[in-house]
């Protein structure tokens, strides 16, 4: 299953009261349902063949091979959940797609391995608040598919289910990240999770964590790193707060700077990313936030800030803002940033 924003729920999860559709009309009809409408140009209530009789002899099917089921509903909802089902052996999986008010995606899952002869499988998706108009579910593969015991509402585990963690910030240190984050409510622990690249896949580094605060040492200097952080208790894990990057570099090192340098007058500066040994780190592709220091203080540069590290250095021509000499033996100060 793939999830991106909200949280997959079981069965379980949803209020013994919230609302279940089934389809047992005896003809082809689609239910009447105060609140609810059915794309019944899409799907109908099919009668089933091979899956029959895990809940009756209907379900909410693709009778002519449409691509598409959709269910809408009047009143904004926090959770839906369905049992999936493949009537055909050409439908190997399926994907439920939900959508707000304005018909954007909010987010979607999918549900792999299905064939006529297994069990319906049940996917839950829960929202951070009531904001469902409408939910799709897709056949993967092609053929007929379907959903029975649709069921919708508030469901308890997202009011018991701890909040997404915010504030999410990581600070290289040498050949460590360190991390921190604020508090969600409700969370007991907190799972930490890095990938190699933004957006993820993302490997859980971290489990288990008490506070607040994580310290990864296990990174390779010069890579970039992108974590995320979910929060855990008894009823379940939060989805992931928003992505933070990190990287290690022991330190910049300067090739040697003229001085005195006149203001407004661009000069030339070289940067490499280093090791602890002194060595470049080709693979380093981060960036870096430029000051200078004078003999009357910080001097304001032009740029602010290099771009991104090619092979493990930068070089660029610099401007300094103000009349004040930069000695040779402190040329420069640099701290890394985050690339743009």
């Amino acid at each position: 299953m793939l999830v991106l924003y909200g949280v997959t729920l079981g069965r379980g999860q949803f209020r013994a009261t919230d609302p279940v559709i089934t389809f047992e009309t005896g003809s082809t009809d689609l239910p009447s349902i105060s609140g609810v409408r059915f794309s019944d140009a899409d799907g109908d209530a099919s009668f089933y063949s091979q899956n029959d009789p895990y809940f009756g002899r209907q379900y909410f099917g693709n009778f002519n091979g449409s691509t598409y089921l959709n269910i809408y509903f009047d009143q904004p909802q926090q959770a839906i959940g369905a049992y999936l089902i493949s009537d055909d052996w050409s439908v190997v999986g399926v994907t439920t797609i939900l959508y707000d008010q304005s018909n954007n995606v909010i987010e979607s899952a999918s549900v792999m391995g299905l064939n006529p002869n297994s069990a319906p499988v049940f996917l839950g998706i829960g929202e951070p608040t009531a904001q469902i108009y409408r939910v799709e579910w897709q056949y993967i593969g092609s053929g007929y598919f379907g959903v029975d015991n649709v069921v919708y509402g508030s469901a308890i585990g997202l009011s018991q289910m701890p909040n997404i963690p915010t504030g999410l910030r990581a600070l290289s240190q040498g050949t460590t990240v360190a991390l921190n984050w604020s508090p969600a409510d409700r969370a007991t622990t907190y799972n930490v999770k890095r990938g190699n690249t933004s957006g993820g896949p993302y490997t859980t580094v971290g489990s288990g964590v008490m506070g607040t605060n994580y310290t990864d040492t296990t990174i390779t200097n010069g890579i970039m790193y992108f974590y995320v952080v979910t929060a855990v208790n008894a009823f379940g894990e939060s989805a992931a707060s928003q992505q933070a990057v990190g990287f290690a570099v022991d330190r910049f090192a300067f090739e040697p700077i003229v001085s005195p340098q006149t203001t407004w007058i661009p000069f030339a500066v070289t940067i490499s990313a280093c090791d602890s040994n002194g060595v470049t780190l080709t693979n380093f592709t981060g960036a870096a936030i430029l000051c200078a220091a004078g003999d009357r203080g910080e001097i304001p540069l032009i740029p602010a800030a290099t771009t991104a590290f090619l092979n493990g250095q930068w070089t660029g021509m610099v401007t300094l803002e103000a009349d004040f000499p930069i000695p040779t033996s402190a040329s420069a100060q640099v701290r890394t940033r985050s690339p743009a």
